[in-house]
């Protein structure tokens, strides 16, 4: 759906890579889907961490105002967790209502337009003057 790279495989590499950067990855809506299911139409979320356990492509959002979560497959109370317990337990899922949630990535795919890249680090010294 974004074109010809596997962006699933790329966003699980560029965590791993960004160090000493702090990546701001986002998934913004406009949506295909106009159902209701947590998510907003415009909103964009967070993108968290995307991570395959076994053949699952699972994929974790925030939502920044800390509430409003996908409530389709792999929600917070979702039937999906209890019939495969090894997903659950290796990515350590937290029945809370704080924003974050887990979909799977074909639901991303689904759901989500386009995704947002910003690479940004924190200065920790004021530059000096010259």
């Amino acid at each position: 759906m974004f074109g010809c790279v596997d962006t699933f495989a790329a966003l699980s590499l560029f965590q791993g890579q960004c160090q000493d950067n702090k990546p701001m990855i986002t998934g913004a809506l406009p949506r295909k889907n106009l159902q209701f299911d947590g998510l907003l139409p415009g909103h964009a979320n967070t993108i968290l961490r995307a991570v395959k356990v076994n053949d699952f492509k699972m994929i974790c959002l925030r939502n920044p105002w800390g509430h409003c979560e996908w409530k389709g497959p792999w929600h917070d109370e979702g039937e999906e967790w209890k019939l495969h317990p090894e997903v659950a337990d290796a990515l350590q899922v937290e029945d809370k209502d704080n924003g974050s949630f887990w979909m799977e990535w074909e639901d991303f795919e689904w759901n989500y337009a386009m995704i947002h890249l910003t690479l940004f680090s924190v200065r920790t010294s004021q530059p000096k003057n010259q």
